[in-house]
């Protein structure tokens, strides 16, 4: 019985961790759009939003950006946060964000062998044209509350 409930709660965890998670950012800073894979050296990282049809806001492969179809909204706005990719980190740096850039993003992944980008994240960004009042956090914003937990999510299931 114990077994079966903790076998309802992994497939409970995992059908909850393939949601999107909403960020907040705000207009004029930058904001990070984090990802992560478990693959030290993918072939390469698509970072897509879903309204741009089949345009890139970024493709990295062959240790650079591929710009020949990239959407023209992010050319020299948009870089990963560490090209080196170290420890599986694909997060997304989107420079000077715009009421326009809000939107659902897409994380993709494709590595050594494979023929095909595995979607590893979705995030739905939201610009706020001003911070909040008083908002002392008001720098750079990121994911890293959701990332903390979609490793914890992830952890938990790989053990069960």
């Amino acid at each position: 019985m114990v077994c079966l409930m903790i076998m309802l709660f992994c497939s409970a965890l995992r059908i909850s961790s393939v949601s999107a998670e909403d960020i907040t950012g705000y207009s004029g800073l930058n904001v990070t759009l984090n990802c992560t894979t478990t693959e030290n050296q993918p072939v390469s990282v698509e970072w897509s939003r879903t309204d741009l049809g089949d345009e890139f806001v970024l493709l990295y492969k062959d240790d650079q950006i591929d710009s020949s179809i990239q959407h023209p909204d992010y050319k020299n706005r948009v870089d990963l946060a560490d090209r080196r990719m170290k420890d599986g980190d694909v997060s997304l740096v989107l420079m000077n964000a715009t009421t326009n850039d809000n939107g659902t993003y897409e994380c993709r992944v494709q590595n050594q062998g494979s023929l095909d980008a595995k979607r590893i994240r979705t995030i739905n960004l939201r610009v706020s044209p001003h911070p909040p009042p008083g908002d002392k956090n008001s720098g750079n914003q990121d994911g890293s509350v959701g990332l903390i937990v979609g490793l914890i999510v992830s952890l938990l299931v790989f053990l069960f």
